[in-house]
């Protein structure tokens, strides 16, 4: 046991004092959190609690007796006397992923923070070590999360935006930032910060309509009265006629809702609409004619066998329907 930290006092008179301490050695042993106690002078490591132990896999023994830079596995963090001279100075210190590898080999990542104080007069370091490998791999997988779902909207070619609860753009894909590099006179309206539904409330000219119709249903959909909002709207251009679909929706964050707005060039879907509806026009024009024409023959084909029966001749066209009932 510690002489650092006694189990008792030597002065059997001094009740609180051993009070005191008897609750710090519970407080110590049960922590969920490594304790390391240095002797700040020397290094030498004098005590260490039983989750540390249990965590690095390593005897109590292992460790008492040993000055901090002889432990292998705390090479990371003070291999030599110089570093721990520093440690020594500074009177406190933190890493907040120190590398570490148990008895067993196993990698883990703790977070380690050291302060200097005194005990029983001799100034000792208290080395506090927590194990967060499970939280940095959480951190980890949320952060590849994150970085998949962006991937996959910047391998849409829908125009995406993500916008908070103002209107102001908060992230937008590839696409969304491709199209502004392209259009500069709408670059900054569009970028990343811009409010987008002040830029499609100050629209002029062709495209106003379009863009209070959009304004309307983002708010519409901000504002919780509608989930989603669809519209097809052309783009005014004197080049081409081009065609869009701005598609909204909302979700709730962690703080506030967002709406992703998405516009999505529907041009070649729109021609090939057209053309369709061009060639059916066509063909229903020529199955009309055609119709036309083969009644004209039915009836001329009826009248010549009404003739022949008339003057007592069989018919030329013996299929009924050529028969005038």
């Amino acid at each position: 046991m510690s002489d650092l930290i006694p189990t008792q006092s030597a002065d059997t008179g001094t009740g609180a004092l051993r009070a005191s301490e008897l609750r710090y050695r519970r407080l110590f042993e049960s922590a969920k959190d490594g304790i390391l106690i240095l002797n700040a002078d020397t290094g030498m490591i004098v005590d260490v609690n039983p989750f540390l132990t249990d965590l690095l896999g390593y005897s109590h023994a292992e460790f008492l007796g040993k000055k901090i830079w002889e432990l292998g596995f705390f090479k990371n963090l003070a291999a030599n006397e110089d570093k721990f001279a520093e440690l020594q100075a500074r009177e406190y210190s933190r890493y907040d992923n120190l590398p570490l590898e148990t008895a067993d080999g196993r990698k883990i990542e703790v977070e380690f923070v050291s302060n200097v104080y005194l005990a029983d007069g001799l100034r000792v370091i208290q080395c506090n070590i927590r194990d967060i490998t499970a939280r940095k791999r959480a951190t980890e997988a949320l952060r590849e999360s994150e970085r998949l779902a962006q991937a996959t909207v910047d391998a849409l070619s829908a125009h995406i935006a993500v916008l908070d609860d103002a209107g102001a753009i908060i992230a937008v894909n590839q696409a969304w930032r491709a199209f502004a590099v392209a259009n500069p006179p709408v670059l900054d309206s569009v970028n990343e910060g811009a409010h987008y539904l002040a830029v499609c409330d100050t629209a002029k000219g062709s495209d106003s309509e379009e863009a209070a119709a959009v304004a309307a249903g983002i708010r519409a959909v901000m504002s919780g009265t509608q989930s989603t909002f669809e519209m097809e709207y052309p783009c005014h251009s004197p080049d081409t006629q081009r065609w869009f679909v701005c598609r909204v929706s909302r979700f709730q964050g962690a703080d506030a809702v967002r709406v992703v707005v998405a516009h999505e060039d529907i041009t070649t879907r729109r021609q090939m609409e057209n053309e369709l509806r061009e060639q059916m026009n066509e063909l229903q024009h020529w199955y009309e004619v055609t119709l036309g024409r083969e009644g004209r023959v039915l009836e001329l084909k009826r009248e010549v066998n009404a003739l022949l029966t008339q003057t007592g001749q069989p018919p030329r066209y013996q299929n009924p329907a050529y028969t005038t009932v």
